[in-house]
Order: structure tokens, then C-alpha cells, then sequence
């Protein structure tokens, strides 16, 4: 993540336009020599920019409203740019992307294909191609099936199909069978170029990232809040498996279910009460745990059934909407957003900052006196924001650093300003940091899921130039891949998250190629809570993913890249 993936994909188009130019080959008015490049809202068409020579390659984006106009003219472009969202609508209408056969179809950040059932996935293995490639620094997220879900996508046979897969490696594994985990690394070895950071450290000079974890304690009557929960969630739970061991309820449900209970107290972890229904307020005021059903307990916290990231329902207990009023049931905020590509909002806010320019207003545009006193969370994060951010502002008559109180002070930027970026999974608790960070005078930009294609490349363009612009508030949602921050130094992840790799790909927004500087990132974690066995079912999953991939790293890279280059033609 971060060390040149797209660089690489680039370099690979440009060198079959060489070809072409070399052998005066003229560029055929089909699909046949085009490049289909499926990726998150990202930043290719920046790096075409930059890297390549102006007018070398010729590039359409299809994304938005209106884009089937674009549909006849795919094959006058060397390389074509889609969204997930863009591919998977089109190819339910039968549209234009599945019409035609390709030269290649690179799925940037793939692991988005590896849920089987999904729609993207089966969009993506029914598209024809010549060629086939995923790129993604995070191949196996879950399970083992997201190595087979990518393995059915390049064709690698038998392996496409997922009965083989699970035959040959998902239950050899399982049935521990001799050989089974050597089996499985050997076909990671074979079917996968991989890059490290440590592998690749020296050559790209990337700077080390210092790792650490702040232990916040809960105010006191959050912890009351906490408790009260915790005890009606066990009760719930202990209720949820004895009907299973009965057999009244399905195991996929119960599951589901418990999952809902957790992101509950998930939610009182990160800010109290105001993440919480009203219902489980009244319950929680009336010291009523009578009041505390299962349908409320499941309002607090679902899983998104397009992006599979957990989210916190509306206090109402709406289901979200997107921007053209439509309802988006069991999806997130972002997801809902994503489906309707006519959005115009975007988010951003500058107060404090009079020399910040901002793309729009914010959402959480509640009156100021409206005070919600800052979670036990927040306020370490603001805290370690003034501390680690004291260099980059000055008391204009003594030449001083200024304390914590920032905005007393006359302000002058320093040229090479500490940035920091703040990641959590909800939007909602995104809202409460912005008035945080209101308060006490930072210069900020925000981008989630509601920021248009448009307002997230001006957020960006704020962040990296101005000076005045020290953080970046971003949901891990829409922000945690295809994005360069490298701007910033500093990561704030603001809960943890059951895959441990959506994590890792975040803090890679930042510490990444082009990172001249220490990266420090900082974890908050609620002790003796839901928190900490997240923790804990992060290192179960991370033991699964380096048994599969950390015997890569033992073999002789140069001789195994040698053997590869001895054949002529690297995509046949």
C-alpha cells in the first residue's frame, strides 16, 4: 500500500503504447487496446498527470450523471476510469462497460470483489478481457476466500471456480491436512507480485512510522452508561444463544445479531450518549432496562450490505437517505451516497481559519450554542492535536510557541507545518469532532462518502497547500484507500475496527511513497471494553494473513523475479 502500484499499471500502458508506436501499428477504433480501470473515488487521473508526458495517454473517466453519453466513444481513450459503484449499476442496467472486450481490466484496490455473492463480483468476472489484473495491499481481509475471490476473477484455473478453491484450500486447511499450509503459500508465491514496506524501504528512503496506543478512560457517567448497556447486552446475547441451542433461530442470525449488540457499545465508547436512539436514551434515564429491546438494541449499530463496514443507524431510526430523497435500506451513509452520483453536497469547514478558503458548508451546521461537552475521546484528541501541532503556531510578539488555547493568539504558519489526518468509521462522530475542532481554532477539510468526485479533489488541494489547513477529517469508509495524504504526518485512528486492515490501509494514506517525514500514528482505545476484544479478534485475524503471506517473504525475491522476466510477453 503505497509503494507504486499505480505507478507500475501506468508504466505497463504506456509500454503497449510503445509497442504499438514501435511496430507503426495504428490504434484500432475498438475495445481491443483499451484499458478499463475499475477503482475507488481516486486520484489515477492525478497520477496521469503527473507521471506521464501531456497528451501521451488519453483517458476518459465514465462516473456520474449523464455518463452514458460517454459510452461510444470508449475505444478513441487508451485507458478508461470507473467507479465500483459506476461498474456494478452498469452492468445490472447491461450497459456499455460489459459490451465489448477488452485489452486488460485492472481492479484497483480489489479486495472490493471478495465477498462472492456480491454484485460487484459477479459484474467483474462476467466483463471480457485480454488481460487481468487486481491491485490491492490488502488481498486477504477476512478469510481466506478473499484470495480465492481474486483467483476467480484473473481465470487462474481450476481455481475459478470457488468449488475448487474450497476443496484444494479452504478445507485442506481446515481438515489440517499435511502440506495444506505450505500448499497455499506456494499458490500466493505463483500468482502474486508482492511489495513490502520492508522489502522496498531502503529504495523508496520511506521514513518509520512510530506506533502508539492512548488508553482513554470513559467520564464517569458514560461509564455508568457503559455499564447499564454492557449488562442488558450480555442478558440479550445470553437470551440470543440459548433459542440458538434450541434451534429456533438460525446461527447466520444470531450472529448478525450479536454484531448489532457490540457496535451498541461501540458506539458509547467514542461519545457517550449522543451516538445513542432516543429510545435507549429514555431506557438509560429511566433506569429502565425493561425499556431496552432487541429492535432498539439493533437500531444503535448494522453492517452495510454494499461495503460491509459496520455503521451507526440514525438516532430516528431511519434508514439512510440518499441525496435525492430515496430510501437505501442496510447501507451506510457512504454506500447510500454512492448510489445516487448526482450528489452535489460537500463537506468542509474552516472557523478559526479567516485565510482558509472552504469548498462548502458543513453538515453539522447546528448553532454553536447548541454545546455538547466533548467525549472523554475527543478531548485526548484534541489535546494531542495542540500538543504535536504547537510548532506551527507562534505568539506574534514573543516568538513563543503558543499553549493549548490556540486561538488566543496571533497565528503564523510555519513553512513545513505538522498535519494530522483523523480517521473513524462515523460520520455522526465526525460531526461532534468538527465542533472540537471549531472551538479551539483549526483550520480542517473533511471528506466522506457525500463528497462529490469534484469537492473531495479541492479538499484535497486545501490540505496539501494550504498552510492554515492543519487536519483532515475523513471517513475510513471512503477515505481509507485511493487517496495520498502524504501531506500529513500524524493518523488518528479514533476506534478500531474489526478488520484490522481496513486500519492498515488507512494509516497507508500517509505513510506511503512519497512520505519525507516520521509518521506517528495514534490509536484510542476505551480499556476493559468492547474495544479491547476487537483488539483481540484484530491479532486472530492478522495470524491468519501472515501464515498465508509471511513465507513469501523467506524466498529468494531476486531469483523468483528473474524467473519471472524470462517470459517474453508478461501478460500472455
Amino acid at each position: 500500500m503505497g509503494l507504486g502500484k499505480t505507478l507500475s499499471v501506468l508504466a505497463l500502458v504506456c509500454s503497449t503504447l510503445d509497442i504499438l508506436d514501435k511496430e507503426k501499428l495504428e490504434r484500432s477504433d475498438s475495445l481491443q487496446q483499451t484499458t478499463l480501470i475499475i477503482a475507488p473515488k481516486s486520484s489515477w487521473q492525478t497520477q496521469i498527470s503527473r507521471h506521464i508526458h501531456p497528451g501521451k495517454i488519453r483517458f476518459l473517466v465514465y462516473h456520474g450523471s449523464g455518463r452514458e453519453k460517454l459510452a461510444t466513444q470508449f475505444q478513441n481513450y487508451d485507458i478508461v476510469i470507473t467507479t465500483y459503484e459506476s461498474f456494478r449499476s452498469d452492468w445490472a442496467a447491461g450497459g456499455a462497460l460489459h459490451s465489448g472486450r477488452w485489452l486488460r481490466v485492472i481492479l484497483d484496490e480489489a479486495h472490493h470483489i471478495r465477498n462472492q455473492s456480491s454484485q460487484i463480483f459477479k459484474a467483474a468476472v462476467e466483463i471480457q478481457s485480454r488481460y487481468r489484473w487486481c491491485l490491492t495491499g490488502t488481498p486477504i481481509h477476512n478469510s481466506i476466500d478473499d484470495y480465492g475471490a481474486l483467483l476467480s476473477f484473473i481465470g487462474i484455473e481450476p481455481f475459478h471456480e470457488k468449488s475448487s478453491f474450497d476443496y484444494w484450500i479452504v478445507s485442506s486447511l481446515k481438515e489440517n491436512r499435511p502440506g495444506s499450509l505450505q500448499l497455499l503459500r506456494n499458490l500466493v508465491r505463483a500468482t502474486c507480485l508482492r511489495r513490502t514496506k520492508a522489502s522496498q524501504a531502503v529504495c523508496l528512503n520511506l521514513e518509520k512510522c512510530i506506533e502508539k496506543t492512548e488508553e482513554v478512560h470513559l467520564h464517569q457517567e458514560d461509564q455508568l452508561l457503559y455499564d447499564f448497556f454492557k449488562k442488558k447486552t450480555a442478558d440479550i446475547a445470553a437470551g440470543v444463544h440459548r433459542l440458538d441451542k434450541n434451534k429456533s433461530r438460525r446461527k447466520s442470525t444470531k450472529d448478525e445479531n450479536i454484531l448489532s449488540l457490540m457496535n451498541f457499545l461501540r458506539a458509547i465508547c467514542n461519545h457517550g450518549p449522543d451516538l445513542l436512539p432516543s429510545s435507549a436514551l429514555a431506557a438509560w434515564e429511566n433506569s429502565d432496562t425493561s425499556k431496552v429491546d432487541w429492535k432498539m438494541m439493533q437500531a444503535s449499530g448494522t453492517t452495510c450490505n454494499q461495503c460491509g463496514q459496520e455503521y451507526i443507524a440514525k438516532r430516528s431510526g431511519s434508514m439512510p437517505r440518499s441525496p435525492n430523497g430515496a430510501y437505501n435500506a442496510d447501507v451506510c451513509e457512504d454506500c447510500a451516497i454512492l448510489r445516487d452520483e448526482d450528489s452535489t453536497h460537500t463537506r468542509s469547514s474552516s472557523e478559526g481559519a479567516s485565510a482558509l478558503a472552504t469548498a462548502g458548508t458543513s453538515k453539522s451546521s447546528k448553532s454553536a450554542a447548541e454545546f455538547v461537552r466533548p467525549s472523554a475521546k475527543v478531548s485526548r484528541l484534541l489535546e494531542n492535536l495542540q500538543q504535536e501541532q504547537r510548532g506551527n503556531f507562534l505568539d506574534g510578539a514573543r516568538k513563543r510557541y503558543a499553549i493549548p488555547r490556540i486561538r488566543s493568539f496571533t497565528l503564523f504558519y510555519c513553512s513545513n507545518e505538522t498535519k494530522s489526518v483523523i480517521f473513524s468509521r462515523s460520520t455522526k462522530m465526525l460531526d461532534l469532532i468538527e465542533r472540537g475542532l471549531n472551538f479551539h481554532g483549526f483550520g480542517f477539510q473533511r471528506i466522506d462518502g457525500q463528497t462529490t468526485l469534484e469537492n473531495r479533489g479541492d479538499a484535497l488541494r486545501q490540505f496539501n497547500d494550504v498552510p492554515e489547513c492543519t487536519v483532515m477529517l475523513a471517513s475510513i469508509g471512503s477515505c481509507g484507500e485511493g487517496i495520498d495524504f502524504t501531506a500529513a504526518n500524524h493518523v488518528h485512528l479514533i476506534e478500531p475496527q474489526w478488520n484490522p486492515m481496513v486500519e492498515a490501509q488507512a494509516v497507508d494514506r500517509v505513510h506511503r511513497k512519497g512520505q519525507t517525514r516520521t509518521v506517528t500514528v495514534t490509536r484510542y482505545i476505551v480499556p476493559k471494553s468492547i474495544e479491547t476484544y476487537i483488539q483481540w479478534v484484530q491479532t486472530q485475524k492478522l495470524k491468519l494473513i501472515n501464515q498465508s503471506l509471511d513465507d513469501f517473504d523467506a524466498v529468494d525475491k531476486e531469483s523468483l523475479e528473474m524467473e519471472r522476466w524470462k517470459v517474453n510477453d508478461f501478460e500472455s
